[in-house]
């Protein structure tokens, strides 16, 4: 696990992408980077590398998402096999 905060502040923020506080303020701005956490001026560490990871095109996907799409993917064969069994059981 890492030593380093998960909200850090605008400067850090910057650090943390190469970018001067005003290129920062820019990115926030034109909705490249997220905003900071509501109520606070911290930038969560974990939402600036979802969004860089989305930006470059890079696809992360949770456990949860994979178990997601898997079950449905499942449903949708079964849904498909009853379909085609009830086509040849008219004929």
């Amino acid at each position: 696990m890492s030593n380093q905060p998960r909200m850090i502040s605008k400067m850090e923020a910057a650090q943390y992408c190469g970018l001067t506080p005003s290129g920062f303020s820019s990115w926030v701005k034109r909705g490249v980077l997220p905003n900071s956490v509501p109520g606070t001026n911290r930038w969560d560490r974990k939402a600036i590398d979802a969004r860089i990871d989305r930006l470059s095109g890079l696809q992360i996907q949770t456990n949860d998402d994979t178990n997601f799409d898997e079950m449905e993917a499942a449903i949708d064969a079964r849904l498909a096999q009853r379909r085609t069994q009830g086509k040849k059981a008219s004929r």
